[in-house]
């Protein structure tokens, strides 16, 4: 079974994205895992460690609420990422649903903002999903300027774009404490990553590379939307 606590998962060479944005590895003490998956966690000893506290765990109580909250985040978050490809796809090949599939892409920051404005808010919401259509609006302008080879607007635009995931980054760490800012700037960061590498691999025919990134993409984007499940639950412990 894949182990998320992996340092040298997608990018070892990368420092700022070698950890995995979950609890460090106590190589000292075997007996400090948070999750029965990983190597080393004993359930029948654990316990009888005087040591031993048991991790939280935002699951334990499951009922319908929490697998519809966890459920409708990773719906987006999938949305969110095959209709990116979809786009990447369209403009590559010049195709002429471009405007349609573009649509549809847009209609992912609508959805986030009605599933937040229970939570957080009409006014927090709204400025939620107008960052993140930036964010894929700016997707789009950079996958043009590469396609046309403008280095000069790919380096311009690529910098709005990590302009963009840090005012991101920002508004969902101030309107929640628990989505750690140095955690969802990591993500951020490496969703971007993996997005421009799917891109490249797009306009440069490299197909089969294509088809493995998006394999990390989605593997990345549900661990994220699994983040924001645990913050959500861990602010409003009382809607769930």
């Amino acid at each position: 079974m894949y182990n998320y606590f992996d340092d040298n998962f997608y990018f070892s060479n990368i420092p700022f994205l070698r950890n995995r944005y979950m609890s460090n590895k106590d190589l000292d003490s075997p007996f400090d895992m948070a999750y029965p998956y990983i190597s080393g966690y004993n359930p029948v000893y654990m316990p009888q460690n005087p040591n031993y506290t048991e991790p939280y765990n935002p699951y334990k109580k499951t009922n319908k609420n929490i697998l519809n909250l966890n459920n409708d985040l990773r719906k987006l978050w999938e949305e969110h990422i095959i209709w990116t490809k979809l786009v990447i796809m369209s403009i590559a090949s010049g195709s002429p649903d471009i405007q349609l599939v573009s649509q549809r892409l847009l209609r992912n920051a609508n959805d986030f903002e009605k599933l937040f404005i229970p939570l957080y808010g009409p006014t927090a919401s709204e400025k939620f999903r107008e960052l993140l259509k930036q964010h894929l609006l700016i997707a789009a302008d950079l996958v043009n300027a590469a396609k046309k080879k403008d280095n000069a607007s790919v380096n311009l635009i690529e910098g709005k774009w990590y302009k963009n995931a840090d005012e991101i980054t920002d508004f969902l760490s101030r309107i929640n404490p628990y989505w750690n800012k140095n955690d969802v700037k990591k993500m951020m960061y490496e969703h971007l990553v993996l997005t421009k590498s799917e891109a490249v691999s797009i306009l440069t025919n490299k197909y089969e590379d294509s088809i493995s990134l998006f394999d990390k993409i989605e593997e990345q984007i549900l661990i994220m939307a699994d983040m924001f499940t645990e913050g959500i639950l861990k602010q409003f412990p009382n809607k769930f």
